[in-house]
């Protein structure tokens, strides 16, 4: 079990400047408790390349947050656009409506519609639920431990003996901001390692 106190004097420590500050922590240590309670989690690796990544994605207050910009800005996923084509937005308005929502940004129409399916939730009609603490870690669970985000998973990169975080971004999003992650996520398995108890590598 992670010890929350520890987990937040650790971090300060670790990533030293800015320290997290009340709210901010508050929004680490339910990460980490839903990382904690997750049974799909087990590998002290995956929660920290998991901590890594929202960092990176949500933001370092680990807040769950929708992608920022004036409407024009979503332009750029619209149907008629090579991006919105991809994502598989259909409606004048999709790039705004399903810009990206979590601690791991889902875009587009496409991953609305799949993680609705998969959660048994009802993306697609109001997307913002992907802003719930509940739902936003159900989908980053989804998406790394069982590749729902582009057909990869994390244990191609980390199982066993073998841990290759920078490779792990291509879980989510190519190589995109990959070293900073791994780095990030190296932190984030020491400060596991002296806030909860011995790792339980996931038997695959």
């Amino acid at each position: 079990m992670i010890d929350p106190v520890k987990l937040v004097e650790l971090y300060d420590a670790e990533f030293a400047a800015p320290r997290l500050g009340r709210e901010n922590a508050a929004n680490l240590r339910a990460l980490a408790g839903m990382l904690d309670a997750d049974p799909a989690m087990t590998d002290r690796r995956w929660r920290a390349y998991a901590l890594a990544t929202a960092r990176t994605e949500a933001g370092r207050d680990f807040a769950i947050r929708a992608e920022r910009g004036p409407h024009e800005y979503f332009e750029k996923y619209e149907p008629d656009t090579p991006i919105g084509e991809r994502l598989g937005n259909t409606e004048p308005g999709d790039g705004y409506r399903y810009r990206g929502r979590g601690y791991v940004q889902i875009t587009g129409r496409t991953n609305y519609r799949q993680f609705s399916a998969l959660l048994e939730i009802d993306l697609l009609s109001d997307p913002d639920q992907a802003l719930v603490a509940e739902v936003a870690y159900r989908i980053l669970s989804a998406g790394m431990t069982k590749g729902r985000f582009t057909g990869r998973s994390l244990a191609q990169y980390i199982d066993g003996k073998s841990c290759d975080y920078r490779g792990a971004r291509k879980i989510i999003n190519g190589l995109d901001r990959a070293d900073q992650i791994a780095a990030d996520a190296v932190r984030f398995e020491r400060i596991l390692d002296g806030c909860e108890g011995p790792s339980v590598p996931i038997a695959i």
